[in-house]
């Protein structure tokens, strides 16, 4: 349960050979750290019902192996990044997709 968790320990972006990290039901977790982008072998990222989460950092992009993005139920995402190039799969769900504007 990670309910409670508001921001990711630093500590993860030195897990650089990480491939797909899941956050279910991070109500509490308001950001994404620009350092994310040192995940550089990260493939698959779901971020599902993590309702506090407001935007997803630029730095998001940069990561060029992310095939996968999971934002379904994130109700109070407003921003993504302009760009993700190699996302071939982007996954929504809930009510906010019609709110959500962003350029793949």
């Amino acid at each position: 349960d990670c309910s409670s968790l508001q921001q990711l320990p630093d500590s993860l972006c030195a897990l650089t050979n990480l491939q797909e990290l899941c956050l279910y039901d991070c109500s509490s977790l308001q950001q994404l750290p620009d350092s994310l982008c040192a995940l550089t072998n990260l493939q698959e990222l779901f971020l599902c019902d993590c309702s506090s989460l407001q935007q997803l950092p630029d730095s998001l992009g940069a990561l060029t192996g992310l095939r996968v993005l999971n934002i379904s139920y994130c109700s109070s995402l407003q921003q993504m990044p302009d760009y993700i190039t190699a996302l071939t799969r982007l996954q929504l769900g809930g009510q906010f997709r019609r709110r959500l504007r962003f350029a793949l």
